[in-house]
């Protein structure tokens, strides 16, 4: 039960936050085609257009190390839940024990 917690946690962790890479790697290609034909075609809407991507870039990286604090962060609940369930499903057949201590404690006192 517990393998099937965190295997169901983590796959719903990697569905809401997997997006689809060869469309990114796809659009990083076209735009690296279209700046390559502008830079033969224009250098001066070349380097501006260069220059506003490197504007893009430090928000990009900033984002980037979030994302990266956040997904240790979501590892970590992920871990303390599995804990937390581990203890808890463990800890069942004791609790029914103890729950059923006076009447067992009754009945030994009766076979006496």
């Amino acid at each position: 039960m517990l393998s099937r917690l965190t295997g169901d946690t983590t796959l719903i962790q990697t569905v809401v936050g997997s997006f689809d890479l060869d469309g990114v790697c796809s659009l990083f290609q076209f735009i690296g085609g279209m700046r390559s034909a502008l830079a033969v075609t224009s250098l001066y809407l070349f380097s501006l257009n260069l220059g506003l991507m490197a504007l893009l870039i430090l928000p990009i990286l900033a984002i980037g190390r979030k994302v990266r604090k956040l997904s240790r962060e979501s590892q970590d609940r992920i871990a303390d839940t599995s804990a937390l369930a581990g203890e808890i499903l463990n800890a069942m057949p004791t609790v029914q024990a103890l729950r059923r201590s006076p009447q067992e404690a009754r009945r030994f006192a009766e076979l006496d």
